[in-house]
């Protein structure tokens, strides 16, 4: 059994938390399309995390090729960023 068990109260309480994640993101950001893009990041990772702690004999491997791959879409990401055009000085 994982953080919250199979009630139906505790599957609302998890909803409710993450949807105040998603509305901090929206009165931060102020754009639609970046708050679902939050959204999405954040449902990825749990559901990640959640997986994770279930498989207890593979969790080291699982978590490193997980970690492997966060590390390349963030490279991927930033690859086409100047650097040095940020400070403008």
């Amino acid at each position: 059994m994982g953080a919250y068990g199979a009630r139906p109260q505790d599957a609302s309480k998890w909803l409710k938390e993450r949807g105040g994640g998603t509305m901090y993101s929206w009165f931060i950001l102020r754009n639609v399309k970046l708050t679902f893009t939050v959204a999405g990041i954040l449902l990825i990772l749990y559901v990640f995390f959640y997986s994770l702690l279930q498989l207890q004999d593979y969790a080291l491997l699982f978590g490193s090729l997980g970690l492997l791959l966060i590390l390349g879409v963030i490279m991927w990401l930033a690859r086409n960023i100047d650097w040095y055009a940020l400070n403008p000085s």
